[in-house]
């Protein structure tokens, strides 16, 4: 398999998310603007490996059960569980909301950890979920974190609206970000869920690079001015603690 295939093929598996679980191949083919016939050839070879596995009914694929056994080998190197969850748990107690640990992934956050709230009415987001850098507190508050370059790469590459509130336009998210980046916190209103508050800060490791962030989010109607103050001092607090647990965590990662 050579480097272009093996890149084509990464690019096919990041197309199962959360929002769009199945495809077919030909859709796959529209989608990355590949010829169907390498498409095929790529999802036969995941199916062949139980990465992917097509529903017979719908001949549409989705992802298969191998991906859990990788999955169980990165948490367990992770060692989330034993360091970080505690501290999601003691945040979600405090606020009542949701609370949602993301790790920085090249240029894309990916959920990792989550403490839903016990609320009847609550912002669920399954863990694995990935966005882009430019949309949602959990996300800018590491881009604004980033170099200068990588954030001008990110808004090159192009931002495409996830929700209506999404900040697309490149002027206005580098000024939110330097302000996010002053503040050393990010609020957020819609911008990846709709009506939806996100209040998240960043963890950075000893050397004061940005590994991920802490995000608590909620429906838009729960959080007046005071719950927002609330919320973001909760989070505030247990910053020196979530850092203590990241710079564990940063010599597996």
């Amino acid at each position: 398999m050579s480097l272009k295939t093996l890149s084509k093929s990464i690019d096919l598996l990041d197309c199962f998310t959360a929002e769009q679980p199945t495809w077919g191949v030909r859709e796959l083919a529209k989608h990355l603007n590949m010829n169907t016939t390498v498409v095929h050839r790529i999802v036969s070879t995941f199916e062949q490996h139980g990465i992917l596995m097509q529903n017979k009914e719908t001949m549409k694929y989705h992802l298969g059960l191998r991906l859990l056994e990788y999955s169980k080998v990165v948490t367990e190197q992770l060692n989330i569980q034993q360091y970080v969850r505690p501290l999601l748990k003691e945040i979600m107690d405090a606020t009542g909301e949701s609370v949602y640990l993301t790790m920085l992934e090249g240029k894309v956050g990916v959920v990792v950890a989550v403490m839903l709230s016990t609320q009847e009415v609550k912002h669920i987001i399954p863990v694995g979920t990935r966005g882009p850098l430019y949309a949602g507190a959990s996300h800018k508050v590491m881009m604004a974190f980033l170099d200068e370059e990588v954030q001008q790469e990110i808004m090159e590459e192009g931002l495409r609206s996830v929700t209506p509130e999404t900040i697309v336009e490149p002027d206005v998210l580098r000024e939110q970000l330097e302000q996010i980046r002053k503040h050393g916190w990010c609020i957020s209103v819609g911008e990846f869920t709709e009506d939806v508050i996100g209040i998240a800060i960043p963890i950075q490791d000893s050397q004061g690079r940005v590994m991920g962030s802490v995000t608590v989010a909620g429906p838009k109607y729960r959080f007046s001015e005071e719950m927002v103050e609330r919320s973001l001092n909760v989070l505030l607090f247990q910053l020196p603690f979530l850092r203590q647990s990241f710079n564990i965590i940063s010599h597996i990662w």
